[in-house]
């Protein structure tokens, strides 16, 4: 079965166990290499993860890489795992074995034109989307933020043992607080839709969500806060 998805003046044609191919002026142009597997990667992005190996057929666990639009292979067919995070990065692991025996992972962080942002070298649990930002949880259980360039936020710029975050709308407008408790357990919230504006100084009470509002919790005694920081 095969899906069509748009690609300028070509339609790509993408078929399980089949090669890469799109139209163009009625005539089928191969414009990758064959491959075990091709599938969407986004259908939006016109992005495509494709695989090479499989355990039914060669005994093996596939490989896998990312093919664009136009059939270039912007990310090599070497990786365990690829997906597609939410924030248009795309986060491939390499898994290896050390002299040990153990199998440790290897996480690279891609923009949509194959060029690596992040690499993180078995020191990382996870790896996610926090709205336009990259949320790494690393295997002490702390986490740390950066931007879509790999840099670490500048308003964000330490390590924290815990993150959560609630979406809202307020005045019709919406935001996202997020709320990271540093390794001192002194928690700050951040409004992160607002270039990650600072909503509540630090405070070293528990701090949780409701609703639309912040509740801190210091000394048994709760304090209640709207979004824009302002005690209500």
């Amino acid at each position: 079965m095969s899906r069509d998805g748009s690609a300028n003046d070509a339609t790509v044609r993408i078929t399980s166990k089949a090669a890469f191919s799109r139209i163009v002026n009625g005539t089928e142009e191969i414009v990758a290499g064959w491959f075990d597997d091709i599938v969407y990667l986004d259908r939006r992005k016109l992005l495509y993860k494709v695989s090479i190996g499989s355990a039914l057929v060669y005994n093996t666990k596939p490989k896998y890489g990312v093919v664009n639009s136009s059939g270039k292979l912007i990310i090599p067919v070497e990786y365990n795992d690829i997906s597609y995070l939410k924030c248009d990065i795309i986060k491939a692991i390499k898994d290896f074995t050390n002299s040990s025996g153990i199998t440790i992972s290897r996480y690279d962080l891609f923009d949509l034109k194959g060029n690596l942002i992040l690499r993180f070298d078995n020191q990382v649990q996870s790896v996610s989307a926090l709205f336009n930002t990259i949320l790494v949880k690393y295997n002490n259980g702390t986490f740390a933020l950066y931007n879509l360039s790999g840099e670490r936020l500048n308003s964000c710029d330490q390590n924290y043992t815990s993150c959560n975050y609630s979406p809202f709308i307020y005045c019709n407008s919406p935001g996202l607080l997020v709320s990271l408790t540093d390794t001192n357990g002194i928690t700050t919230v951040y409004d992160a839709k607002k270039n990650w504006r600072e909503v509540l100084s630090p405070t070293a009470g528990n701090v949780s969500f409701m609703r639309s509002e912040i509740v801190v919790t210091l000394n048994g005694k709760e304090t209640h806060y709207n979004p824009l920081g302002i005690e209500i």
